[in-house]
């Protein structure tokens, strides 16, 4: 935690950023990356949200069943 203050403090906010074209080339490509990085664990999740529907629907049919039986 001391580290990411010290880091604050050693960067001053007011100080005019030197970056240069390729630092903001690079940023660019790591924010695409990072896009769609983000972009495929979503439609992993939203896949395995949906299937985890189709699982518990199913287990409920086959409980219901039992569960009027007892």
């Amino acid at each position: 935690m001391s580290d990411t203050i010290q880091r604050s403090i050693a960067v001053d906010p007011d100080a005019v950023r030197s970056s240069t074209n390729a630092d903001d080339g690079e940023t660019a490509a790591i924010i695409m990356q990072l896009r769609q990085k983000l972009k495929a664990q979503t439609e992993e999740v939203t896949a395995l949200q949906s299937k985890l529907g189709s699982v518990h629907a199913e287990y409920q049919k086959e409980v219901s069943p039992a569960t009027v039986a007892n």
